[in-house]
């Protein structure tokens, strides 16, 4: 979608393998987390894959993700230059650290359902004071009546509770992003 608007995208592929199902998908991530050297080294690595391309414009890069792409991108913003703003939807943040002296170096959205499982409210205010901590440029969007994966068309049929397609979060979501890469970069 995003190339239909105008820019140049990348897909990463963090696990250099195809899951066969929900077990080893879960277990791919889990190795990531476990490792965060190692998820900085894949996404550092290709951000890099996409500076190098001869129709992007290095000074006007962001990055998105979904789910753990979402967790990804967070972490991007602090462990990446050159990065605008990320914008993570429905990211996993239970595991957030009580303390990162990091700084944060792009402007960062987070567009989370209020009945997402993986978002509870002490994670969103876990998320707000390392942002404030952090003195980052910072927003998190927070919508009613949708869960986790409310960008997922297919996620109904899986029957999680707490998971579920939510078509006005899923449009008004990709509004913001939007309009946060306007406010970065201008439009296109």
């Amino acid at each position: 979608m995003l190339a239909q608007e105008g820019y140049v995208a990348f897909a990463l592929d963090m696990y250099g393998e195809v899951a066969k199902g929900r077990e080893q998908a879960m277990a791919l991530i889990e190795a990531l987390v476990k490792n965060p050297a190692e998820l900085r080294n894949r996404a550092n690595a290709g951000l890099e894959v996409l500076k190098s391309q001869a129709n992007v414009d290095a000074k006007r890069l962001a990055a998105i993700g979904y789910c753990f792409g979402g967790a990804v991108v967070l972490e991007m913003a602090r462990a990446s230059d050159g990065l605008g703003c990320v914008v993570a939807f429905h990211p996993g943040m239970t595991g957030q650290p009580e303390k990162d002296d990091r700084p944060v170096n792009a402007k960062v959205m987070v567009c989370a359902g209020e009945e997402d499982p993986l978002i509870p409210p002490d994670a969103r205010e876990r998320f707000i004071s390392l942002m404030k901590a952090a003195r980052a440029d910072w927003q998190l969007n927070v919508y009613g009546n949708a869960g986790h994966s409310f960008t997922d068309k297919t996620v109904d049929a899986f029957g999680m509770k707490g998971f579920a397609y939510h078509a006005p979060t899923d449009q008004r979501s990709w509004s913001a992003m939007r309009a946060l890469f306007d406010e970065t970069f201008g439009k296109i």
